[in-house]
Formats: structure tokens, C-alpha cells, sequence
């Protein structure tokens, strides 16, 4: 028994576990031990935030170049394309910001289901949410 408790504890006791539970709008950083940190603790979920961004924006950009090769057929965009650049670059720091007001809002009572709660705030959370 003490074999399976220690297994058991040493693969929870990991930063790993730790973000699914950030995610849960009732636990969030308050069940990161003192030992892994909060600031570990967000500065990882941040990390997985970003890298998890870059493979959206990247499918996302494989998408609109099939979309743009059909228009550069009929014509340069020029002027839209940079306007595009532009928004694709505030909505980068948006995203970011995404999980400052994520971490910032006060948790939910135990009885809120996570999956509902995401449901009803993907469009606050576009990433998070996915």
C-alpha cells in the first residue's frame, strides 16, 4: 500500500498535474503546494499557454495561405494583407492577457461544473477554452 501511495504522490506532487487543476475555475493556483510555487506554477501554465497559441496561429496560418493563394490568383492584396499583420499582432497580446484575467477573477463555488463554466466563457477565453 505505502508503494502505491508513494507512486501516487510523487506523480501528482508535479508541475504536470498542477495545470490540469489551474484550469478548473473552482481550484485555480490555490491546491499549488509550497514547494512547486504559485509563480512556478503560472509562469509553466503561461509557457503551455503560449506554445499551445503558437500551434493554433499556425494552423490557423496554414488555412489562410490556401485561402490567400486563391486570391493572389485574381489579385495582390497589398494594403489588406498588412492590415491582416496588424490585427494577428494585437490579438497576440490579447491571448496573453487572456491568462492574467483568467488567474485574476475569484474561483467559482464547488459546484459549478468545469465543463459548463468553459462552455459559458470560451468566447472571454478563446484559448484557454480549446
Amino acid at each position: 500500500m505505502k508503494k502505491k501511495f508513494d507512486f501516487l504522490s510523487n506523480n501528482f506532487n508535479n508541475l504536470a498535474a498542477y495545470l490540469t487543476l489551474i484550469l478548473d475555475p473552482y481550484y485555480k493556483v490555490q491546491i499549488v503546494p509550497n514547494n512547486i510555487g504559485i509563480e512556478m506554477a503560472k509562469n509553466t501554465f503561461l509557457t503551455k499557454f503560449n506554445n499551445y497559441q503558437v500551434l493554433l496561429e499556425s494552423e490557423k496560418s496554414n488555412k489562410e495561405i490556401s485561402i490567400l493563394t486563391v486570391r493572389e490568383k485574381r489579385k495582390s492584396l497589398g494594403i489588406m494583407e498588412r492590415i491582416l499583420q496588424k490585427k494577428k499582432k494585437s490579438n497576440s497580446l490579447l491571448f496573453h492577457d487572456e491568462v492574467e484575467k483568467y488567474l485574476a477573477v475569484s474561483i467559482e463555488s464547488q459546484d459549478v461544473n468545469p465543463y459548463e463554466w468553459w462552455k459559458d466563457y470560451k468566447m472571454q477565453y478563446l484559448i484557454l477554452a480549446k
